[in-house]
């Protein structure tokens, strides 16, 4: 199993856990990329998980941002999805202090929703960097997205 932690697995954190990717051998290419993650939220005294989907896409597009957040340490990455399980709003400061917006859905219509945020540092991004990166090396995008 891969997965992508952000901030302290002792602490307030959220970690996406990629479980499989269900749709690989449909004959729709818009499928292919699906992937079915367990979602780990702690943030305060609430603490939880549950499972969701997500594209690959979704990771790609954030470790891209994440990345020039880690090159300047000022700006905005941002983690959403299609279907609202998760979004997080990672912000750097320019100085090394990171906080991350989280909020969890448990369903993306009518389920709970957690809202906390996170505060880490520019040492935690390396490692959140590594950790995209073997996801979508286990998991690589498949089909190009298109929007239109």
């Amino acid at each position: 199993m891969a997965s992508v932690v952000i901030g302290s697995e002792r602490d307030n954190h959220v970690g996406i856990d990629v479980l499989a990717r269900p749709n690989a051998a449909s004959p729709s290419p818009w499928d292919h990329d699906w992937l079915t993650v367990r979602i780990r939220v702690a943030g305060g005294a609430f603490s939880g998980g549950y499972e969701a989907t997500i594209r690959t896409h979704d990771l790609a597009r954030f470790r891209g941002e994440l990345a020039d957040l880690h090159g300047r340490l000022s700006g905005t990455a941002t983690f959403s999805c299609d279907e609202n399980w998760l979004h997080l709003e990672v912000k750097g400061d320019g100085r090394g202090h990171i906080d991350v917006r989280c909020e969890a859905r448990d369903d993306p219509t009518f389920g709970a929703c957690l809202q906390y945020t996170i505060a880490i540092d520019q040492t935690y991004l390396p490692k959140v960097l590594a950790e995209l990166d073997e996801v979508l090396a286990h998991f690589p995008v498949l089909q190009p997205y298109r929007t239109a």
